[in-house]
């Protein structure tokens, strides 16, 4: 059988089911591991919408009330839009962004731009939709029209899940499945994608707890998105921690500092070039008598404990602190 005009090449000729499946394009039935493995190397890898955060797929943002999460959001959509550098990061490549902010009016939203760029000849006009509450319509619908109507759909923004998506009747980790899987299966469809903004639980959390514990709901939701970011600040502290996860991207953390209303990635401690706040750190655990841990130095410095250990682990790795015994930092050179 001769695969000329089909999109993956068969690896068995002599197995017409398999032949089937490849030309209709489908996964999820059964094939032999040579199959799979060339149903895998022949397709190509997955984009990234926003450069080391973003892939095409469906992505969770959680974080708590009121700290700046739909700042990120359109701070986001901006930079989607005008193919412009995000979180610090590299370039996004440029596509159209559909942003359904149904917990802000349009005043509020053009204030937020103007904030963000005063120069109006920079924005991106044609790229970028909006839809303000009240929603007039279901949120799916309007994304199921702006695809047909845009040239490069690459990224949906639904701020927040609890406005944009229904509820269903059952309750639990199903219910929480039963409501993304459509909207999961619509960004493989069409090659995008749906980043879905939702809040956090009262969830306390220690040194080695699983973070993804924070986002609200069931495990349903997790399991059912591709990534899943925390933005992990309080209300009134400029200095957060970033956390992603996913399943084809590599975790991280990052130091997030607000400047203004927006969020900012820091680069954190590089060897030989620490900001203010690592030279700060390393100061004061150096000037100790014996090693401390984070908690101490989150307090004797104020600074939030999240933030202390996102920090902490790049100097160690810099070499700018030394890490004695577990959970213990003193100056560097002072090894067990």
């Amino acid at each position: 059988m001769s695969d000329e005009g089909s999109p993956l090449r068969i690896v068995r000729s002599d197995s017409p089911a398999a032949a089937r499946r490849y030309e209709a394009g489908k996964t999820g039935t059964r094939m032999k591991l040579g199959e799979m493995v060339e149903l895998v190397r022949t397709q190509p890898e997955p984009k990234w919408i926003v450069p080391g955060y973003i892939p095409e797929g469906l992505a969770i943002l959680a974080g708590n009330s009121k700290i700046g999460k739909s700042y990120l959001c359109l701070d986001i959509a901006a930079a989607v839009a005008a193919g412009e550098p995000c979180l610090n990061g590299p370039v996004c490549e440029m596509g159209d962004v559909l942003y359904i902010a149904a917990e802000d009016e349009p005043r509020r939203i053009a204030q937020r731009l103007l904030d963000r760029e005063p120069d109006r000849g920079l924005w991106p006009m044609d790229r970028m939709s909006l839809v303000p509450k009240p929603l007039a319509r279901p949120a799916v619908t309007e994304i199921k029209e702006w695809i047909e109507e845009v040239a490069n759909p690459r990224l949906v923004i639904l701020d927040t899940m609890g406005r944009c998506l229904p509820e269903p009747e059952r309750t639990g980790y199903q219910k929480d499945v039963d409501r993304l899987s459509p909207i999961h299966e619509f960004t493989t469809r069409e090659n995008l994608a749906i980043l879905l903004v939702t809040h956090t639980n009262q969830t306390k959390i220690e040194p080695g707890d699983d973070w993804m514990t924070r986002v609200t709901g069931t495990t349903g939701i997790i399991a059912t998105a591709d990534t899943t970011m925390l933005l992990d600040a309080r209300r009134g502290d400029p200095d957060g921690v970033l956390h992603v996860t996913g399943r084809d991207i590599p975790d991280r953390e990052d130091t997030i500092r607000r400047v203004g209303a927006w969020w900012q990635v820091f680069d954190g401690p590089k060897v030989g070039a620490l900001g203010d706040r690592s030279v700060q750190i390393v100061e004061w655990v150096s000037a100790q008598p014996a090693p401390v841990g984070a908690q101490n130095i989150s307090t004797a410095l104020d600074i939030p404990r999240a933030t202390v250990d996102v920090y902490l682990g790049r100097m160690v790795k810099a070499n700018h602190l030394s890490k004695p015994s577990r959970g213990m930092y003193w100056k560097p050179g002072q090894f067990e």
